[in-house]
Order: C-alpha cells, then sequence, then structure tokens
C-alpha cells in the first residue's frame, strides 16, 4: 500500500465491522466527517444551524472526540447530503431511516439487534383509534374493525 493510500480512506472498499476492526472503522470518523463537510461545501457551523445541534458538539463529532449518537448521525448525514455509512461506516444499518422533523410526533427509530429491523419508540398522545391500529400492525394481527359486529 502506498502512503497515499495509507492516508486516505475509502468508505465503498470498507464496509465496517463485518469485513474489518470496529476501532479501525472509528480511526476513519473524523476523515470521512471532514470530507463529506467538503463535499457539501459547508463549514460546522452551517452544519450546526442545518442541524439544530451546537457547534461545539458539531466540533467534537468532527473530530472524533465523540461518538455520534444515531439520531444526530442520521440528521447530520440528511444535512449533508449523504448517508450515515458514509460518515461511521459501521453504521450502516442507518442508512435509509428518515430524520426526525420539529412537527413529528416524540418518537426514536434505532437500529435492532435482529437485522433488517429497527426498534421504534413512541411517546405521544395520539387517538386511541390510532394507538390500536399501531399496536395491532406491530403485532401483525388485523385491528378490530367494529362495522364487523
Amino acid at each position: 500500500m502506498s502512503r497515499d493510500q495509507d492516508n486516505h480512506y475509502d468508505p465503498e472498499l470498507f464496509d465496517g465491522p463485518d469485513q474489518h476492526d470496529q476501532a479501525l472503522s472509528d480511526l476513519f470518523v473524523p476523515q470521512l466527517f471532514r470530507e463529506a463537510l467538503e463535499r457539501a461545501e459547508l463549514t460546522q457551523s452551517d452544519l450546526a444551524r442545518r442541524t439544530g445541534l451546537k457547534k461545539d458538539a458539531i466540533s467534537r463529532y468532527a473530530n472524533g472526540r465523540t461518538p455520534i449518537p444515531d439520531h444526530k448521525l442520521i440528521a447530520i448525514a440528511q444535512a449533508l447530503g449523504t448517508q450515515p455509512s458514509k460518515i461511521v461506516p459501521k453504521r450502516r444499518n442507518l442508512d435509509g431511516i428518515p430524520p426526525r422533523r420539529p412537527d413529528d410526533p416524540a418518537f426514536t427509530i434505532r437500529p435492532s439487534p435482529e437485522p433488517g429491523l429497527v426498534r421504534l419508540e413512541i411517546s405521544a398522545d395520539i387517538e386511541l383509534e390510532v394507538a390500536t391500529k399501531i399496536v395491532a400492525m406491530m403485532s401483525r394481527k388485523k385491528p378490530h374493525d367494529e362495522d364487523d359486529d
């Protein structure tokens, strides 16, 4: 491997923990974060404004001093016009999860230990009928339709 290759990380060639050590993956996060900022032509301050995160938090994430929580990584990736795994390779399971918007009900979507699934946590005041339908969908049963009685 040439010296130039040692200093550059290609996420297309490195698939994260499935193929390589997770600690090694973490070493590339600051580089990938900076590259994503450059591609988006944003500063850390711009990114903080777009995501609603504090600039000092963005700085800690960009320098690799603090791991990026899942929900914040999703918001950061969207603001940078990329996928979360292009910033943190071992978080490929977050690709495609939409970020929360300010007017969304209080919920959290996180990766599940089960491949192909996510963990959804909802904390919101909603109508009983809507809650019943959600529970029915999650338990894979049809909701009770009162017209069938």
